[in-house]
C-alpha cells in the first residue's frame, strides 16, 4: 500500500528531481497461526509493475537483454 507522496524543495528553493518520485511503501505480515499482524515501512522511489513478456512492445531486444544477463550470471557462477 502506497502511504504518502511528498514533495521537498532544495535549500535554493528548486523542486528536487529525485524526491519528486519518492513515496512512502506500507508492508503487511500476518500470521497465519495467531494471526498478529505487523506493519513496516519504507520509503521508496521507483515502483516496480509486473508486465508478462506477451504484452511487451519490445520484445525482441527484452530477449536480447535476458541472454545477456544470463551470460553475466553465467559467467560469475563459473569465477566464484
Amino acid at each position: 500500500m502506497i502511504v504518502c507522496c511528498n514533495e521537498q524543495r532544495h535549500s535554493r528553493g528548486s523542486a528536487s528531481p529525485t524526491t519528486a518520485l519518492k513515496f512512502r511503501v506500507e508492508d503487511r505480515i500476518e500470521c497465519m497461526q495467531s494471526h498478529r499482524v505487523k506493519y513496516t515501512y519504507r520509503d521508496d522511489y521507483e515502483l516496480a509493475l509486473p508486465i508478462p513478456l506477451e504484452a511487451a512492445t519490445n520484445k525482441g531486444r527484452l530477449l536480447g537483454l535476458y541472454s545477456l544477463l544470463m551470460l553475466i550470471g553465467l559467467y560469475f557462477v563459473l569465477m566464484y
